[in-house]
């Protein structure tokens, strides 16, 4: 079925209906700490698994689980986090869209990329299971490995892999402590800034 059918006999999209729900939903909690985080995105991450939503609504709902993250919406102790990063990880992995133009493609390869690093960067990426982290590190040698790709989305996977892999390795060190994670990220930047002066030197 495409679609339920609402009180005046039309039908609607259930990916539709979904964003109206939690629309609802959110619009009566005051505090977001009381709601379900697996039920936050969910409608989001059904956009993103939907092989035949269009590129352009599919970047939207990857930015929209973006901006979650970014300002804290998830963290460690929110309700059921360990679940809702698990499903952000797989279905942004597994995100399907149709493109007309490869160009369109790109943008929502690129802001996919940005999802994954940041799903595992955030506060609650600590609570990826390692098979999430294999398949979030999965899609991105898998974007990278597309033929005919830019060299712009080819950079930008492979700064996706990098900071994927200085994040992984920074919090199986021992001596990491909270904000590690960037302090390693920011200072390989660094050196390797200094490395290009020196070579043009």
């Amino acid at each position: 079925s495409y679609g339920a059918e609402d009180a005046s006999g039309s039908y609607e999209n259930p990916l539709v209906r979904k964003l109206k729900d939690l629309y609802e939903q959110l619009s009566n909690i005051d505090d977001l700490t009381l709601i379900d985080s697996v039920q936050v995105f969910d409608p989001f991450l059904s956009v993103v698994v939907a092989a035949n939503t269009n590129a352009i609504v599919t970047d939207a709902a990857l930015q929209a689980i973006h901006k979650f993250m970014l300002y804290g919406h998830v963290h460690q102790h929110s309700f059921n986090a360990a679940q809702a990063m698990s499903n952000i990880g797989h279905s942004v992995a597994q995100c399907k869209f149709d493109a007309p133009s490869e160009d369109e493609a790109e943008v929502v390869y690129m802001k996919s990329l940005e999802v994954l690093v940041e799903c595992l960067k955030c506060p609650a990426g600590s609570l990826l299971t390692d098979d999430a982290v294999c398949e979030m590190v999965t899609q991105c040698f898998s974007v990278r490995s597309r033929p005919n790709i830019s060299k712009l989305l080819r950079r930008h996977a492979d700064n996706a892999l990098l900071q994927m892999v200085l994040v992984i390795f920074a919090r199986l060190s021992p001596e990491t402590t909270t904000g590690g994670e960037d302090t390693i990220v920011w200072d390989y930047r660094r050196r390797e800034v200094e490395a290009k002066r020196t070579s043009k030197a």
